[in-house]
């Protein structure tokens, strides 16, 4: 029961809000501690929200979860070891733990409120529209990315959140990619409706564009803001 809660609330996908930590990495302020524990609390709240969005879009989706080839044997409530009742439990004590940290953290607020309405916006809607759908995806990991910079008191900068919005196009591309390699039957058994409008080539295409962006832009903040940085482009390359 509880491997099962764990699946439903997708706590290893919790790991996508290190983003947060971000803008303390590019504004050289790595080893000032003081701002950790807000920075982990703003960490815990996104993940939070983020399971949140995770149980209402299973909810949504649960029909056509049924008919995917992975997704009805991994998701909770697909395949029937999650009932229903437990899920809306669940989703309204996120949703209340949401509004406390909401209430009594203001800094966090603004950001929890746009991320909110942009996971609505796209479970309600805009998961339906190719390539926007993406866009408000990638916008997710901005604004999260944001959030750290409010946190430690510092300007969001224009390269970093060009870089974070890049590595969240080129992530989700390849998860549209990996989808389309699944080799579904997307008239007879429907899962993700928006895959029909995505091809191959031009995710590719796409793909390496992102990655050439996030590389330009990783190199002019290397050569003019920090160099220390080549460490962490290293890797992001690799």
């Amino acid at each position: 029961m509880t491997k099962n809660i764990f699946l439903l609330l997708r706590v290893k996908d919790w790991l996508k809000n290190i983003v947060i930590f971000f803008p303390i990495l590019f504004s050289s302020q790595l080893f000032n501690t003081f701002h950790y524990a807000n920075l982990l609390i703003g960490f815990l709240s996104f993940s939070i929200l983020s399971s949140f969005v995770y149980i209402l879009n299973d909810i949504i989706d649960v029909k056509n979860d049924k008919n995917h080839p992975l997704k009805r044997l991994q998701k909770p409530l697909a395949n029937g070891m999650i009932q229903f009742r437990t899920a809306y439990i669940l989703i309204i004590f996120l949703f209340l733990t949401t509004l406390i940290f909401i209430y009594f953290f203001p800094i966090l607020r603004l950001s929890l409120l746009f991320y909110l309405f942009l996971s609505l916006i796209y479970n309600f809607g805009i998961k339906k529209i190719p390539y926007l759908e993406i866009i408000i995806l990638s916008l997710g990991y901005v604004v999260r990315t944001d959030c750290g910079s409010r946190i430690i008191s510092v300007e969001s900068s224009t390269l970093m959140l060009i870089a974070v919005f890049s590595i969240g196009i080129f992530f989700i591309l390849l998860k549209r990619f990996s989808e389309l390699n699944l080799n579904i039957d997307l008239v007879n058994r429907p899962t993700r409706n928006v895959l029909n409008y995505y091809n191959k080539n031009t995710i590719n295409f796409f793909t390496v564009i992102s990655l050439i962006v996030l590389s330009i832009v990783f190199i002019i903040y290397i050569f003019f803001v920090n160099y220390l940085l080549i460490i962490c482009f290293l890797l992001i390359i690799f």
